[in-house]
């Protein structure tokens, strides 16, 4: 009997490990012609934020206290001058002059870019810069957001929202890329790893 009890707990390891390789953030790598997409950010405790809306990926580089923002392709978009004020991350850009005011939500408190920050959008929403030791920068400008609870088994996994009810996927996770496929096949989403 205690051989089964054992047997029960060690093999009921908990799914929201920190070890577990979902938690964190996930963007979609398919995306609109207009640069809509979703991501997913997977917690420990077992709730999953999923987002909906503009979703636009940069690569990096600052020199002195100048932020070089590139596309894919490696082509500069856009200079910023930056600077810090407690919390806050004030960008100026070069060719407009516009100012612009983040807030830090994740990060370091020291002064530095790589974190998290949260600011207006023109648009009266909110918009997100997240800035990577890697030299990524996300930006993302949400439309629609739900909070969902999510269990994975083997192969398996199992979301359920308010919104959607529950859904079943299987999933499969290399490297940085995640994959899930609906069970029943009608659709296939990928995101890879913030």
């Amino acid at each position: 009997m205690l051989f089964i009890i054992l047997f029960l707990i060690i093999g009921s390891r908990n799914l929201y490990a920190s070890d577990n390789p979902l938690i964190g953030e996930w963007v979609s790598i398919a995306r609109s012609k207009g640069g809509l997409g979703a991501s997913r950010a997977f917690s420990a405790d077992g709730t999953v934020i999923v987002t909906y809306g503009a979703l636009i990926d940069f690569n990096y580089k600052t020199t002195g206290n100048i932020l070089s923002l590139y596309n894919e392709n490696g082509e500069l978009v856009s200079e910023h001058e930056f600077m810090f004020s407690g919390t806050n991350l004030v960008l100026i850009e070069l060719t407009t002059g516009r100012k612009d005011k983040l807030t830090r939500v994740e990060g370091e408190l020291a002064p530095t870019i790589i974190g998290k920050w949260i600011g207006e959008h023109y648009t009266g929403g909110k918009k997100y810069l997240h800035f990577t030791e890697g030299q990524n920068c996300y930006f993302a400008v949400p439309f629609i957001q739900e909070k969902a609870k999510y269990k994975v088994n083997g192969d398996e996994y199992i979301e359920e929202s308010v919104k959607k009810g529950l859904t079943e996927w299987k999933v499969r996770i290399e490297g940085n890329l995640l994959t899930l496929k609906k069970k029943d096949g009608s659709k296939l989403e990928e995101y890879k790893k913030k």
